[in-house]
């Protein structure tokens, strides 16, 4: 049994070779294999180095501790002191108990149906009679889980408040001041303006898919062309987004965005500014007092890794205390945002690129401050206590109930001076003259009589029936 599990020490070796070519996008051709040669070089000496155990990978301690119990397991198994199923049921538990919920196993179910549905299998896992018993399975084990506490997604993404923004710029994690925050700040104006997702996305976008453009009374926009996406892979030519997602500047405000893709504009390198260039670049590790003399930027894109961690990493070191806030929660914001603010679904999807407008009612959860405002209010009833939302309530409820005093006032003053003005001018002489103003506005009640009553009178008639 061999420790190695992945494909790491390939991706470093890769990595080193990419540091030795200092990160150059497009290198030519003969640079290229002058590396290779270089590489072929070594690696008779590596060979022999790994042979004398003088060269040994370098292993995280938590995978070391996960191949120390995959190892005692099937050592176990060896000596027959296990059986097959105490060791599938060990390998399974491996990472603790219990640890899998009801979606993740629903979600090992559907990779299995994509890879047989690949290899053209001829039965569906999801759909077909021979896998009932399994379909029951499952569902009896998602029962289980939810059961024991399980299926309540405590990892789900949340959305960013407004105070979480105000303290990322505070602390100079968003901004143009710093590289780091300018690409942390193009990053989240991408995704909430323009709906990209996760990490691919931001991976895939060039240099010339973002135009910066002018309506035709000179206010400046920036409009992205898509790419491929998890919803519109290009196999169907029809299926392209009704409009290009626009983000607008905000005149007099130093959070422009276009002001920040202008300022990201003018640090990147000139080399990298063609079309199919990578959009987000490197972060160059500069002091602080080398910003006007050093490049911000490497001619490489942004890895993986930082791209996929981003909005996790600003909440760590802005110490939010919220391991919730993931890439996930900048999509989440911007379709939150919209929902709250009654933006009609059918216009929410041209912008994020859903095709079902089913989709943003799953973004309709009630925000932070909506719960607390919620909950304050049923503990003023239930405690008696009057809270700030309880009192601002009365207090407009008051406001409104003199203004209508106010009103009823006014307007029965008004009525008496138009009743007066009808004799404005008159010459009346001799008899009595008895008039009775309406101040309240109402009809008046007039005397009514009482009401007649009526006698029923039954009519007989004859029959012609002689049983009668």
């Amino acid at each position: 049994m061999l420790s190695v599990r992945t494909n790491n020490d390939i991706e470093g070796w890769h990595h080193a070779l990419n540091r030795r070519a200092a990160g150059r996008c497009g290198l030519p051709f003969y640079l290229l294999v002058s590396l290779l040669h270089n590489e072929a070089r070594l690696v008779s000496l590596h060979i022999r180095l790994v042979s004398e155990r003088k060269l040994k990978r370098i292993q995280r301690a938590v995978y070391r501790q996960l191949q120390r119990r995959l190892f005692e397991l099937w050592e176990a198994f060896n000596k027959r002191e296990k059986s097959l199923k105490q060791l599938l049921k060990g390998c399974a538990n491996i990472n603790g108990p219990e640890k899998y919920e009801p979606s993740s196993l629903r979600g090992f179910i559907a990779s299995f149906e994509r890879y047989l549905k690949k290899k053209n299998y001829g039965h569906s896992i999801i759909k077909d009679l021979q896998f009932e018993k399994t379909r029951k399975a499952l569902s009896s084990k998602q029962k289980d889980l939810k059961r024991k506490g399980k299926g309540n997604k405590p990892n789900a993404s949340v959305a960013i408040s407004e105070d979480d923004i105000q303290v990322l710029y505070e602390k100079k994690l968003l901004g143009t001041e710093r590289p780091e925050a300018l690409l942390n700040t193009l990053w989240l104006n991408n995704t909430t303006q323009f709906g990209l997702r996760g990490c691919k996305e931001h991976r895939d976008i060039c240099w010339g898919d973002v135009k910066l453009k002018k309506t035709s009374t000179g206010v400046e926009f920036l409009e992205y062309g898509e790419r491929q996406t998890k919803t519109r892979l290009g196999d169907d030519t029809n299926d392209v987004r009704p409009i290009a997602p626009k983000m607008f500047s905000l005149p007099n405000s130093d959070r422009c965005p276009v002001l920040t893709y202008k300022v990201f504009a003018e640090k990147r390198p000139t080399q990298m500014n063609f079309d199919e260039a990578p959009f987000y670049l490197a972060v160059n590790n500069i002091k602080t007092d080398s910003f006007d003399k050093k490049p911000w930027f490497k001619q490489s894109p942004v890895g993986v890794n930082k791209l996929n961690s981003i909005m996790k990493v600003m909440s760590e070191k802005a110490e939010l205390n919220k391991p919730r806030l993931k890439n996930h929660s900048g999509r989440k914001t911007m379709m939150q945002t919209l929902v709250n603010e009654e933006i009609p679904p059918t216009d929410i999807i041209q912008l994020s690129g859903h095709r079902n407008l089913q989709s943003v009612n799953n973004y309709a959860t009630v925000s932070e401050k909506q719960q607390m405002k919620m909950s304050r209010t049923l503990s003023a009833f239930t405690t008696g206590i009057e809270s700030s939302c309880g009192s601002s309530s009365e207090n407009n409820k008051m406001l409104v109930s003199q203004q209508r005093t106010e009103h009823t006032v006014t307007s029965s003053t008004c009525g008496q001076q138009q009743a007066l003005q009808i004799f404005a001018g008159a010459t009346i002489s001799g008899g009595n003259i008895h008039v009775s103003i309406n101040t309240l506005n109402k009809s008046p009640i007039l005397p009514t009589s009482p009401k007649p009553k009526y006698q029923r009178y039954k009519r007989l008639l004859s029959s012609d029936s002689e049983s009668d």
